[in-house]
């Protein structure tokens, strides 16, 4: 039980990392391009909240699951 949750709780750290930084990238990116470049920024910003919910989303879950499953 306690290398699993070791193991989650990295992982949801190095997601969190990650999803901080490509957000701030893109943002950077977003806030200095032209106009078409923005079009395009936002084209990829979709799929970067899809995947940064399912990060945090699937971490919490997991979460759940071991600890329902830890108390039978």
């Amino acid at each position: 039980m306690r290398i699993g949750n070791s193991i989650i709780g990295t992982i949801t750290v190095v997601a969190s990392i990650i999803s901080v930084i490509a957000l701030i990238v893109l943002g950077i990116k977003y806030m200095l391009g032209s106009v078409e470049e923005r079009a395009e920024y936002k084209k990829v910003l979709l799929p970067y909240f899809v995947g940064a919910i399912m990060v945090f989303g699937i971490t919490n879950v997991i979460n759940l699951i071991i600890n329902l499953v830890g108390n039978i």
